[in-house]
């Protein structure tokens, strides 16, 4: 079986971000993961590049770090792969995860500086990626609105578990989940710090070899989600 983090930061990337990449490599081997997706804060959210560089020069620094930790890991044995955290500059705090497109094909579409959930979601999914709401009814005092969700065909599916979110938010995000079973329900560490890696994962009986089999993987729904003292002690098997 194969366990992947599906939510994660670093800091030469995210401003939040606690973690370096030669971290996050330790920390998976340490904990016997597979993999990870990186999943940095991008445009409108709390990232670490210069927003007032040009698009592509903007997307391009954004990946670089990724790149980087993508050699660290495979020299380690471990898979890293791309993703996104974006806000959804319409709903403010409000932010997604997105799976599955190249950062080449982001800067290669200069409107998305200007995106809205609608441009974005029709967006990944032309490119035939996800997008996966985040930390659903997080309320902290950057949301401002935090118990209403996207227009629910506009994301794929949600992050009903997130070992960041307070209880009551995650049971909130359970119920929306099982109130949608058309939804994708994925689970996310949210690790700013190397510790929190792996508080959450999804296991799966296939190797996941790039962001395209992460899809298809997510898509139709070929895993399981661990979280919890249950994540904690399927990591000790």
């Amino acid at each position: 079986m194969y366990r992947y983090e599906l939510h994660l930061h670093s800091s030469a990337c995210s401003r939040c971000g606690r973690q370096t990449m030669e971290e996050i490599v330790t920390a998976l081997k340490e904990k016997h993961l597979s993999g990870a997706v990186i999943t940095n804060h991008f445009y409108y959210g709390n990232t670490a590049i210069d927003k007032t560089l040009p698009w592509h020069d903007f997307v391009m620094a954004y990946q670089e770090d990724y790149l980087y930790g993508a050699r660290l890991a495979k020299e380690a044995g471990v898979k890293l792969l791309f993703g996104v955290e974006e806000g959804i500059s319409e709903d403010r705090g409000k932010e997604v995860l997105i799976y599955g497109v190249p950062a080449a094909e982001i800067a290669a579409r200069d409107e998305l500086r200007l995106s809205n959930l609608p441009m974005l979601s029709e967006f990944v999914r032309s490119q035939g990626g996800v997008i996966i709401q985040a930390h659903p009814f997080r309320d902290r005092f950057y949301i401002e609105n935090p118990n209403t969700q996207p227009r629910a065909e506009l994301i794929d599916g949600i992050e009903f578990y997130n070992a960041q979110n307070t209880p009551e938010a995650n049971e909130k995000s359970l119920l929306y989940i099982k109130e949608h079973p058309e939804m994708i329900g994925i689970v996310g560490s949210d690790a700013h710090v190397p510790q929190n890696v792996g508080d959450t994962f999804i296991e799966t009986s296939q190797e996941i070899a790039d962001e395209n089999m992460l899809v298809k993987v997510l898509k139709e729904r070929k895993f399981t989600c661990f979280w919890g003292e249950e994540a904690a002690a399927r990591l000790k098997e």
